[in-house]
């Protein structure tokens, strides 16, 4: 095995990314969460904008968050967007809703349906952490 620091750098795993996680369905929420822990992302969550952000996962930054609003409704996705953007500005966004005309120009937001698909939600997930990453 070769000493030098870059070997060691290429052969060690890209540290987890951090996401914020906002779904009110307390069983959806925790599938997700779990979902998303086994795809070996660090998951802080809440109901609501508010209490996702008081999750006592110390002090995690997130890489990204996904909204996955009550019944795929878009506008509450907008609400929780605005809400978000005051927090961490540019943080990019997965918006898990049945429609996005609310979202579409909305700049980091990334629509996926509702109801939420694992493939297309890990997808965007990996898609934007990897951009992050770079």
């Amino acid at each position: 095995m070769e000493e030098d620091g870059e070997s060691t750098k290429a052969t060690k795993p890209p540290p987890p990314s951090a996401v914020l996680l906002i779904e009110r369905d307390s069983l959806v929420r925790e599938g997700l969460r779990a979902l998303l822990s086994v795809w070996g992302f660090e998951v802080r969550s809440g109901a609501d904008p508010s209490e996702a952000l008081a999750d006592p996962a110390g002090d995690m930054v997130p890489t990204v968050a996904i909204l996955s609003t009550p019944g795929g409704d878009a506008a509450i996705g907008v609400e929780w967007i605005a809400a978000l953007r005051l927090g961490y500005g540019g943080l990019p966004i997965i918006l898990a809703a049945d429609e996005s005309r609310g979202t579409l120009g909305l700049p980091g937001c990334v629509h996926v349906g509702w109801p939420v698909k694992a493939a297309q939600l890990r997808s965007a997930v990996t898609e934007i952490t990897t951009a992050n990453r770079a």
